[in-house]
């Protein structure tokens, strides 16, 4: 888990800046050995980084939204999911089932299906339509 926070910590750091993602994920690659966090640090940085992906999303949608399908939303937008361009269309459109089918959709790095990515945005879905935690 510190190695994973200390990727994050890094490609956080480089999405703020601005850095293409090919730049981000090689640099976070090339020095996640550099930080080790607690798991109170851990927390200090979701807590700090989270309220722009949460403003993301209120800036984004224009429908109202009940804490399950905010929380998907925010998850999808954080974990980075690409796609968020449709699913705030379809939401804003009164289409939860199409946002949720975009959402399943992102499953593709480097043109190869992740069936991490399938299980996280499977369950992104069902966060969304059923309030699944």
């Amino acid at each position: 888990m510190r190695k994973y926070a200390a990727y994050l910590v890094l490609f956080l750091g480089l999405l703020h800046a601005r850095c293409s993602s090919e730049a981000a994920r090689r640099f976070a690659l090339d020095n996640r050995n550099l930080v080790t966090l607690t798991d109170d640090q851990q927390s200090r940085l979701l807590q700090v980084n989270l309220p722009s992906y949460k403003a993301i999303v209120r800036r984004g949608i224009h429908v109202y939204l009940t804490q399950n399908e905010f929380n998907a939303f925010v998850s999808f937008v954080y974990n980075p999911g690409r796609g968020w361009r449709g699913v705030r269309a379809a939401i804003n459109s009164g289409d939860k089932r199409k946002a949720a089918r975009i959402i399943e959709e992102q499953v593709r790095s480097k043109g190869k299906v992740l069936r991490g990515l399938v299980r996280r945005w499977y369950d992104e879905a069902m966060l969304l339509l059923e309030g699944r935690y």
